[in-house]
């Protein structure tokens, strides 16, 4: 989606690849997933709103918008409660 290229050529240098990785991965390993630019930021939707990429002051964050649930599952996730 364009609107997510532009959003990735925007962040600094050193972000890019960490970014373009992680959206590959996404689209890749996730089937039928579907990229939105929203509030400003890449969000993936699968049966809802899936997660999210978010420049952060410490690099890029993966957000899972459902991910307290997959605390359980995957005791190794953060869960923040601000970004």
């Amino acid at each position: 989606m364009r609107l997510v290229d532009e959003y990735i050529e925007q962040l600094p240098d050193d972000l890019q690849p960490i970014c373009k990785l992680i959206r590959h991965q996404v689209l890749q390993l996730v089937p039928a997933v579907e990229e939105k630019l929203s509030f400003g930021i890449p969000f993936y939707h699968y049966f809802g709103m899936f997660l999210y990429l978010n420049r952060t002051t410490e690099g890029i964050a993966v957000c899972f918008c459902w991910g307290k649930d997959l605390l359980t599952a995957f005791p190794q996730l953060q869960q923040k409660t601000e970004l």
